[in-house]
């Protein structure tokens, strides 16, 4: 039985670890998320960014993309390119 569970144990824990493809993905992503490295932090294999919030190291790649496109929408509503649709009708602002 004593078996068992340790085969159980190490078959979960190397499902959990992330690959060294998936690792080198994720450190590429941290590093060229951002046109400057400001506000990354890698100490101790750490890949996080204080501007953004992501841990690119920890959390799901559908949750990190989910954070892209978040971030892109809030960047295109601040340059005036994407505009709510609540807000137009036809494509023309403010029409009645």
């Amino acid at each position: 039985m004593e078996l068992c569970a340790n085969f159980i144990e190490k078959r979960v824990n190397s499902m959990a670890e992330p690959t060294t493809e998936e690792l080198i993905l994720r450190r590429l992503l941290w590093i060229r998320h951002h046109e400057t490295m400001e506000g990354l932090y890698g100490d101790d294999g750490e890949l996080q960014c204080s501007r953004c919030m992501i841990d690119f190291k920890r959390m799901p790649a559908a949750e990190i993309e989910k954070r892209f496109q978040e971030q892109g929408i809030a960047k295109l509503r601040e340059q005036g390119v994407l505009i709510d649709r609540k807000h137009t009708t036809q494509g023309n602002y403010n029409r009645q």
